[in-house]
């Protein structure tokens, strides 16, 4: 083999195994938003916002803070941080005793992988909390968990 097609068998090498890192990751966001809501015991519930528009509860893909709105992207038009995927999963909540939403919470999150393992970071989280494949699919509820406790930390009254 000349010099040149070693060249090029490395290149292969490479493109195919930076494909497969990549699909991984595309893997990861396309299920999030269904496990989330999965976790949380939504289906297809919508709340009121305050535009007076219904809109659902779990939304994932970039929020665009001048529309006030969440944009669903594919994975490829999502931003990158080196080699992490960066999106934000976005909550609507209202109160038990009305649709109208009260609380909206945008938690930007980065996510990375390293073989069967997934390295997901949040908005809040004191640190990168990470997910394994099990049976072909990715056990997310130590994030979700994560992140539960978070919101439930920053939605006790203040007592005085």
């Amino acid at each position: 083999m000349s010099k040149y097609e070693e060249l090029r068998s490395a290149v292969s090498t490479l493109v195919a195994s930076e494909t497969q890192y990549w699909d991984k990751l595309s893997w990861a966001y396309g299920q999030i938003q269904d496990k989330l809501k999965e976790y949380l015991g939504l289906t297809n519930e919508t709340v009121v916002d305050t535009d007076g528009k219904k809109k659902p509860v779990v939304q994932v893909g970039k929020y665009n803070e001048e529309e006030k709105r969440v944009h669903t992207l594919a994975f490829w038009e999502l931003p990158r941080e080196g080699r992490k995927v960066c999106f934000d999963i976005f909550l609507r909540i209202p109160t038990t005793d009305s649709f109208d939403v009260q609380i909206k919470k945008k938690i930007a999150t980065k996510v990375s992988c390293d073989g069967g393992e997934f390295y997901f970071e949040a908005e809040g989280l004191p640190s990168i909390i990470t997910c394994h494949t099990q049976s072909n699919t990715i056990d997310m509820i130590p994030f979700f968990d994560a992140v539960y406790l978070e919101l439930q930390t920053k939605l006790v009254p203040n007592k005085s």
